[in-house]
């Protein structure tokens, strides 16, 4: 298998999705074949108008969340003008249909949350024919009105929960439909694969007749044996090998019925089928198992002249009748049906869903013990892997997983398909070998050791043949559940008639009544007319006043909203002004803020400029420390340098240097004397080179003070001139007179001191 789903999930399981209405028109097809696949198409449930609905008979269940049952009603159906069978037999197969898709009536359930789709099929026996059908049962939300009528009936038959009945109120209300086909051939794996896939395809599209599958299904024509039937859909295509012979036509799977029962239980419930009068009663709440425990119930039976009742899906009002048969049967019924019917104590009563088999005195179809012991050990063999699982899970809903797994033989077109498979344990053909070999001995256990030993009683002599009786017993069964589906109908009938003119009785008293309070209202009005005319004579003169005053008021208004409209502009002009001026005085107030950010910058400018000057002033007045220093140590320098050079010492010239400090323009040069007596040329030389190094180097020096100095004089000055523009400019702005003419002495001191220390230093 491959984990890719077929389909995705038709319905959410969400409360909030959208209702839709089942309508069913007819289909238009281009050509009807005399006899085709499908005999019909129709959808069962409950109509729109609440007031035609019938209780059910079968009492309420509390298994499962709340229900509230209905008779199920024929919605529609299609084709409306069927070449295989006449109106009236199609309308009798119909209703069998209807009660066959609901055995246990239409079932209203209060939830929150959305019920699972089911599908099953079932078995028409009719005088003429037999019919096949697949039905597929879906949920919508039921509407408003609907929804109010079905609380109210819930309300009606729990009025002492009070608790529970307020809670229904807050839930949702599902009703469940029918989409059912009808054949005359039993392919339950085929159309019930095809039912399943169209509603995926018609639930995308709510409220619309899916035509085109329907259409298409209708208008196949009946095969023939040995053919091969294929019907493509989107991604894979269902197809059905025909048998050679009719009696191989096998289109369901049997291992289901094997994985609920044990081999003791196995062998209990086939050997009771395998007697000549042997009656199996299946029981279970899955509708989808019914039918194919019976089916493969009957196919193990195949080997033998069986001809009894067979009912797969048998609705509750029929049991009781159906399980008192006298003949040999296989019939079907819902888990909740199971109180309803009383049988025989040598009626094999079938638990599918628990996996138990109970017969109080069962039939002995094997003679010897030995045989039965046989048969149950070799099925026990061929079962000895298989798990007892109780009812698959496909055949418990129709999406499982929430997705679409096709059953039957499929031809995957595109991509990889999931689909249901045989489990390894399963194996056919020795599992029908054994049962033909058992059937056999069942068959031949009728000779003379039989009769003596008692096992078997001798069978009376009779002028028919088994099969007229098969017949026969056949024909009583059928005239039986006619006559019941006729007395149904007939009673179905006569309720309706009955509502229908006590309806119609309700509805004349209304009619009535609603005459005579019209004919009450009407006198009324009239009194009210003439009250009216009366009134509006008055109501004229008193309008005519009132227009006179209303004009009158009108002109008075017209001056008050002149002078309103004056006193408003010479407002509105107010209010311009004040914000005018509010805006000059907040535009007045950031420029200030704005000028004494700049002066106070301006300030803590001029204050780290003053500081730099100290501090260069400093550095300056250290470094002509040291030249005034340097040249007064220049002839001691000098005098060890002619000293050096063996010069005779410069006594004089030392004695006669002057006291206080030498003067800028006088060469330095005449400090030192000339000794031309003393030394000789080459002395005199080099002592003229010194003097002229010295000379340049005094020279250079002196100049440099000069500059220096005037600098000092130049920056000092400056900073005194922008300490007062500070000054004064803050006292201007700041609107202080006095203050500014008493800062202006100040600041001439300032200035006069810094003067003072500029010509200190200069000099």
């Amino acid at each position: 298998m491959s984990d890719t789903p077929a389909q995705a999930s038709p319905m959410p399981r969400s409360a909030h999705e959208t209702s839709f209405d089942i309508r069913v028109e007819p289909v238009k097809l281009p050509i009807i074949p005399q006899k085709s696949l499908c005999l019909a198409y129709s959808v069962f449930g409950l109509s729109k108008d609440p007031a035609v609905w019938q209780r059910s008979a079968l009492p309420d269940s509390p298994l499962i969340d709340i229900h509230i049952r209905f008779r199920p009603e024929v919605l529609g159906f299609s084709p409306r003008t069927p070449t295989a069978i006449s109106e009236a037999q199609l309308a009798k197969t119909l209703h069998a249909a209807s009660l066959a898709s609901f055995p246990t009536d239409v079932e209203l359930t209060v939830s929150n949350e959305q019920p699972r789709c089911i599908n099953h099929s079932f078995v028409l026996q009719e005088q003429q024919s037999t019919i096949y059908g697949v039905v597929l049962r879906v949920w919508s939300r039921a509407d408003d009105d609907r929804s109010i009528v079905i609380r109210e009936h819930f309300a009606s038959d729990h009025q002492s929960d009070e608790q529970t009945t307020a809670s229904i109120n807050d839930t949702t209300v599902w009703i469940p439909y029918a989409l059912c086909f009808l054949s005359h051939y039993p392919l339950y794996a085929l159309l019930g694969s095809y039912i399943r896939a169209m509603w995926i395809h018609w639930s995308k599209t709510t409220n619309v007749f899916h035509a085109e599958e329907i259409s298409r299904i209708l208008s196949f024509p009946a095969p023939r044996l040995r053919d091969c039937l294929r019907i493509d859909m989107r991604d894979y295509a269902l197809c059905y090998q025909f048998p050679p012979r009719a009696s191989e036509f096998k289109n369901f799977d049997a291992w289901p019925l094997f994985s609920c029962l044990a081999a003791p239980e196995l062998a209990l419930m086939l050997e009771t089928a395998f007697a000549p009068e042997g009656r199996v009663l299946l029981i279970s709440r899955h509708l989808a198992m019914l039918n194919v425990a019976a089916e493969a119930l009957r196919f193990c039976c195949q080997n033998l002249p069986w001809g009894g009742l067979f009912v797969p899906v048998a609705h509750h009002s029929v049991v009781g009748k159906l399980t008192r048969q006298a003949g040999p049967y296989i019939i079907g019924i819902d888990a909740a049906c199971g109180q309803l019917c009383q049988v025989d104590r040598n009626v094999a009563v079938v638990d599918l869903d628990n996996g138990k088999v109970t017969c109080a005195t069962p039939l002995r179809a094997l003679a010897r013990e030995s045989s039965r012991r046989k048969f149950k050990a070799k099925l026990a063999d061929l079962l000895r892997d298989v798990i007892i699982y109780g009812v698959p899970r496909h055949l418990q809903e129709s999406y499982p997983h929430n997705q679409l797994t096709p059953e039957g033989q499929v031809i995957a077109l595109r991509g990889n398909i999931e689909t249901i498979f045989d489990p390894s344990w399963w194996d056919e053909d020795a599992m029908l070998t054994l049962l033909t070999h058992v059937s056999s001995k069942v068959t031949h256990n009728h000779g003379l050791k039989a009769i003596t030993s008692g096992i078997v009683k001798r069978p009376d002599v009779i002028s028919v043949t088994s099969g007229t009786l098969t017949q026969l017993h056949q024909e009583t069964c059928r005239q039986e559940l006619d006559a019941n589906v006729a007395w149904e109908a007939y009673c179905q009938l006569e309720i309706r008639r009955a509502q229908e003119s006590a309806t119609a009785q309700k509805r004349e008293q209304f009619m009535v009544s609603e005459l005579d309070s019209c004919k009450k209202q009407f006198e009324k009005f009239e009194r009210l007319a003439a009250e009216l005319n009366s009134q509006s004579l008055i109501l004229k003169g008193q309008t005519e006043q009132l227009k006179q005053e209303n004009h009158r008021l009108a002109l008075q208004l017209r001056d008050s909203m002149a002078a309103l409209r004056q006193t408003k502009d010479k407002l509105d002009e107010a209010v311009v002004q004040r914000d005018d001026a509010r805006r000059a005085q907040i535009a007045l107030v950031e420029e200030y803020a704005r000028e004494k950010l700049h002066l106070g910058e301006r300030i803590r400018h001029a204050e780290a400029e003053n500081s730099l000057l100290q501090r260069q002033r400093a550095e300056v007045e250290s470094v002509l420390q040291e030249l005034r220093h340097l040249i007064t140590e220049q002839p001691s320098q000098v005098a060890k340098v002619l000293s050096k050079r063996a010069l005779p010492p410069l006594g004089p010239v030392v004695n006669r240097q002057p006291a206080r400090p030498v003067s800028r323009t006088k060469n330095t040069s005449d400090l030192i004397p000339l000794a031309h007596d003393t030394v000789g040329k080459a002395f005199r030389d080099q002592s003229t080179e010194i003097s002229n190094i010295v000379a340049r180097i005094t020279a250079h020096c002196i100049s440099t003070l000069d500059r220096l100095g005037e600098a000092s004089a130049t920056e000092a000055a400056g900073e005194i001139n922008n300490t007062a523009t500070l000054t004064s400019e803050s006292v201007h702005r700041s609107g202080g007179v006095h203050d500014a003419h008493s800062s202006r002495p100040s600041s001439h001191t300032s200035l006069s001191e810094h003067s003072e220390r500029g010509e200190d230093k200069n000099a």
